[in-house]
């Protein structure tokens, strides 16, 4: 039973899979950021962290959802899956039809991930699985994607508060998305969302926030091979942020990688993108997938 006030016990789970090697402790006294975090042995932990495989595919079948009641066939879909890590959510859409998916994330370790773990377990059909294109590129380069090469976007999870610009970010995306094309750009309350993980969670989609005195920003998890924690810091000004993880392994070495965040109110986050050409058509919020205060923000171009 959790105690309201108090950070939530630590959840045990036995996981296997996770990649052994020199850099799980790589990081031996010092601190991995944003440009160096994601490697081979973080990429091999992170879906068993986030345990965000069913909200993902839910996600996507609000999206597929909306978009098909605007008029776009699923067939006719070219989307770009942006900042797309394991290619759980490029998945998801090309099992809804999605005729065709880009997935592009910055770390090739990601998309190693992507191609050899997370689609070999699917039960996509041959035509299915070429229809999907993993990129290694940077959201910031215009080069990234070619003109009007997609007709719509996502941008789920944390992806738009890692963007260092914002307002090129948007600029991009309307250059690569072809005119009468969509976006979809996933965002939180900063102050109000459940920063604790659903491993460290008890209750597996359900947060405890609401019954805590204070908010509670600590997650820890016991794996078989190392033990986890991790914090989430709004910082003074809330603009900027920091996720903190923690990994101790068995031999006692440690790994230590800090996630820093841009995080500007999400009323904001809407006017840089009308500002570059976007129209902002409505929001879903995510409390039906288990994540209060989180929401879906569509846009067309």
């Amino acid at each position: 039973m959790i105690m309201p006030g108090k950070e939530n016990p630590v959840k045990s789970l036995t996981t296997e899979g996770f990649e052994d090697g020199s850099e799980a402790s790589a990081a031996q006294g010092t601190i991995l950021a944003n440009d160096d975090l994601y490697d081979d042995f973080y990429a091999s932990v992170y879906d068993k962290l986030a345990q965000g495989i069913e909200r993902s595919a839910g996600k996507v079948a609000l999206v597929m959802t909306q978009w098909k009641n605007w008029g776009m066939e699923p067939a006719n879909l070219r989307v770009l899956d942006a900042g797309c890590g394991t290619g759980v959510a490029s998945v998801a859409f090309t099992k809804l039809g999605a005729g065709r998916v880009i997935g592009l994330d910055r770390s090739e370790s990601m998309l190693r991930q992507a191609r050899n773990v997370t689609l070999p377990a699917t039960t996509l059909k041959q035509e299915q699985i070429d229809s999907i294109e993993w990129r290694k590129g940077d959201l910031l380069n215009p080069s990234a994607l070619a003109g009007s090469e997609v007709n719509a976007a996502i941008v789920f999870y944390f992806t738009i508060y890692y963007m260092k610009d914002i307002d090129a970010f948007f600029r991009n995306m309307g250059v690569w998305v072809a005119p009468g094309g969509f976006m979809v750009v996933e965002v939180v309350n900063k102050y109000k969302f459940d920063p604790i993980l659903d491993s460290a969670s008890p209750f597996a989609g359900f947060s405890i926030q609401k019954y805590a005195d204070k908010r509670m920003t600590k997650s820890k998890v016991h794996f078989d091979k190392f033990d986890y924690e991790a914090e989430f810091i709004l910082q003074e000004g809330a603009s900027t942020a920091e996720f903190r993880e923690a990994f101790e392994f068995k031999d006692g070495s440690k790994r230590k990688q800090k996630h820093h965040f841009v995080m500007p109110d999400i009323k904001n986050i809407v006017n840089s993108a009308t500002y570059a050409g976007w129209t902002y058509k409505a929001s879903l919020d995510t409390t039906a997938l288990g994540f209060e205060y989180g929401f879906l923000l569509f846009f067309t171009h």
